[in-house]
């Protein structure tokens, strides 16, 4: 209640940090949160980072994905939901329709999912309402430890590949053990096609794919200049 109350008199502010890990926020707390964060009608820069939340349900998350879509005027989100058990592919729906609708002024997004129960079902959408942000110069998913497939990869791909104004791009796929080679095959793909993109961080570590597949990916850094080309 009482950082609800502090944010409602905050309203000229237009940089936040919420850094709220481990806590024992609820679902009610959330709502009192999202009254807060409606309010801040000239956000431009937001890190909004809610982790390892046991008490926070479904409907919690839901109440905050609705808030963001307020953030009319926002060029740059970070959103960081690690370890949160009960964060669901429904979320992420939500969350993606808000995203669309900053598609006119989002410049930069990073989202975390790490060591969620997120599927492909609901990056599937977070991918389509990426491929809508056409001012997004940066970009960075964090999907270590979630349980995704190739067509998580590549419909991310082919959003990312409808951005012609990006130019950094961060993948991090850690521990995503059902990934295949041919999501090597599909992000080289776009590497080799997408000139825009110029620093490039791409994290496959403990996934099915080869050493070999990883080599293909870096064998793009060859073929064009980039300022930051990491493949592990």
């Amino acid at each position: 209640i009482i950082l609800s109350n502090l944010l409602k008199s905050c309203l000229s502010i237009s940089t936040l940090n919420f850094i709220a890990f481990g806590t024992t926020i609820t679902n009610q707390g959330i709502e009192r949160l999202k009254e807060g964060f409606i309010q801040l009608k000239h956000l431009q820069d937001a890190t909004i980072v809610i982790g390892q939340s046991e008490n926070l349900q479904e409907e919690g998350f839901s109440h905050f994905m609705q808030a963001i879509e307020l953030f009319s005027k926002l060029t740059k989100l970070t959103l960081g939901f690690k370890n949160n058990a009960n964060l669901s592919d429904t979320n992420l729906i939500k969350l993606a329709a808000s995203l669309t609708n900053l598609r006119s002024s989002l410049a930069s997004l990073a989202l975390d999912f790490t060591e969620t129960k997120v599927t492909d079902e609901g990056l599937l959408e977070i991918a389509k309402s990426i491929s809508k942000l056409s001012q997004l110069t940066n970009l960075a998913l964090f999907l270590p430890q979630v349980d995704i497939t190739d067509k998580t990869i590549g419909q991310l791909a082919e959003a990312v590949s409808s951005l012609s104004n990006l130019a950094g791009l961060n993948f991090n796929c850690f521990l995503c053990q059902r990934l295949t080679n041919t999501s090597a095959q599909i992000l080289a793909d776009l590497l080799q096609k997408q000139t825009s993109i110029t620093s490039v961080e791409v994290v496959l570590n403990y996934t099915g794919v080869s050493d070999d597949a990883k080599r293909d990916i870096n064998n793009v850094s060859s073929s064009r200049k980039f300022s930051l080309f990491k493949i592990e």
